[in-house]
C-alpha cells in the first residue's frame, strides 16, 4: 500500500506549526476590526504617525502627503443624519478619509451613496478620500463610484513593510504586528487554492483513507486494551468494578455507587484526546461526584472534608486528582503507561473506596 514513490512525495509536504491568536478566542467582527484598524491608522495614538494611513491612501490612488496636513481626530461608527453608521472617518485639517470596512457583509441599503451625500454636505472645504476596504473573497462593489476599492491582501502586504524600528513608541508595534497576523488570517484572500500538497492528497486519497482506517482500528484496540486491563486489575482484587468508556475518558465505579454513565460517584481516567495511539499525553485520574447525589450524601462527604465544585471532588479544598504522563508511541511504552494508570487507580481505590462505600451505601 505504501510504495517508495508515495513515501518520497509524502516527505516533501510541509506541515506548518499551528499558531493561535486573538481571533481563536473572539470571532472576527467588522466593528472589532474597524476599531483595531482605527487605532493603527490614528497618527496621534498609534506610536508611528502617518505611515500606515499613508500606505492605505496610496493604494486608494492618492498621492497626497499626509505630513502636509494637521491631524484632528478619528471616529468609528460615525452616525450620519439618516442614522447610518460609517465604519471609520479620519479627519485632518483640509482632508478627510472615509473608510467603509467590508469583511463578511455586502453593500446594502444604498450605503456608500448615503455616506457620500452626508460627507459632501458636511465637509466644508476639506478634500475627501473614500476607501472601500475588503478581502478578495468579498465580491461586493461600492454603489458610489467615489469609493476606491482596496483589498486587504494588498494593504497587509504594505503594512508588512513597516518595521519596529519605524515606531517612535516601540511598545505599540505589537498592535500592528498582531493585526497583520491575526487579522490577516481572516481577512486576506480566502479563495480556494489547489496546492501541490492537496493535489498529492487527491491523487493518493485511497491510500490516505486506508491509513486512517488502520489507525482508527488500532487506536480502538488500544483504548479497549486499557479498559480491559484496568478492569482485570481491579477485579483481581475482588473489587467488582465496572467500566464506562466514552471518547477521551474512562469511568470506574462499583454498583452501589449508583453510577450508570453519569450518576452517583466514580473515578475518571481522563485523556487529552481520543486519538491516543502514537502520542504522548498528559492524563489524569480524578474523583467525580455527580449532581444527582443526595444532599445527605453530600453532607456526609463534607463531614470528612470532601466537597465538590461542578463534578470535581476536593479534599480540604485541593482537587482529588493525580496526573499521569502517558506514552503510547511504542509497545513497551504502552505497557508502561497502562501500568501507570493501574498504579494511580489502585492508589485512589486504597484511599477513597471505603469512604465512598460507607457514604453511598
Amino acid at each position: 500500500m505504501i510504495d517508495e514513490a508515495f513515501k518520497e512525495e509524502f516527505s516533501k509536504i510541509d506541515i506548518s506549526e499551528r499558531k493561535f491568536d486573538f481571533f481563536d478566542i473572539i470571532p472576527p467582527k467588522e466593528v472589532l476590526i474597524s476599531k483595531w484598524l482605527d487605532f493603527i491608522l490614528n497618527p496621534k495614538i498609534n506610536g508611528i504617525g502617518n505611515k500606515p494611513l499613508q500606505l492605505l491612501i496610496k493604494l486608494a490612488g492618492s498621492n497626497l502627503n499626509l505630513d502636509d496636513y494637521i491631524f484632528e481626530d478619528s471616529y468609528t461608527e460615525l452616525v450620519t443624519n439618516n442614522q447610518k453608521r460609517m465604519d471609520i472617518v479620519l479627519k485632518y485639517n483640509g482632508l478627510w478619509i472615509v473608510i467603509e470596512n467590508k469583511i463578511d457583509s455586502l453593500e446594502h441599503d444604498d450605503q456608500t451613496n448615503e455616506y457620500f451625500t452626508y460627507i459632501n454636505e458636511t465637509k466644508d472645504n476639506n478634500e475627501v478620500i473614500y476607501i472601500y476596504l475588503k478581502p478578495n473573497y468579498n465580491k461586493s462593489k461600492p454603489i458610489n463610484d467615489h469609493f476606491n476599492i482596496v483589498t486587504y491582501d494588498k494593504f497587509i502586504n504594505e503594512l508588512n513593510t513597516i518595521k519596529k524600528e519605524d515606531y517612535i513608541d516601540y511598545n505599540k508595534y505589537k498592535y500592528l504586528n498582531e493585526f497583520i497576523f491575526s487579522g490577516g488570517r481572516f481577512i486576506k484572500n480566502q479563495e480556494i487554492e489547489i496546492t501541490d500538497s492537496l493535489k498529492f492528497y487527491i491523487k493518493q486519497i485511497d491510500k490516505f483513507n486506508a491509513i486512517e482506517d488502520e489507525y482508527n482500528s488500532k487506536n480502538k484496540i488500544l483504548f479497549n486494551k486499557i479498559c480491559d486491563e484496568i478492569i482485570y486489575c481491579t477485579n483481581a482484587l475482588d473489587k467488582q468494578y465496572k467500566c464506562y468508556k466514552s471518547g477521551n475518558y474512562i469511568q470506574m465505579y462499583k454498583t452501589n455507587w449508583s453510577n450508570e454513565k453519569h450518576n452517583g460517584v466514580h473515578f475518571e481516567i481522563v485523556f487529552d484526546n481520543s486519538k491516543i495511539l502514537g502520542r504522548q499525553l498528559n492524563g489524569s485520574i480524578v474523583l467525580h461526584i455527580e449532581d444527582n447525589v443526595s444532599e445527605q450524601q453530600l453532607a456526609n462527604f463534607k463531614s470528612i472534608n470532601i466537597t465538590k465544585d461542578g463534578l470535581q471532588a476536593y479534599l480540604n479544598n485541593e482537587k482529588i486528582k493525580q496526573k499521569v504522563y502517558l506514552d503510547f508511541t511504542s509497545s513497551e511504552s504502552i505497557d508502561e503507561s497502562i501500568d501507570k494508570i493501574k498504579v494511580a487507580l489502585l492508589n485512589f481505590i486504597s484511599k477513597y473506596e471505603n469512604v465512598i462505600d460507607n457514604i453511598m451505601g
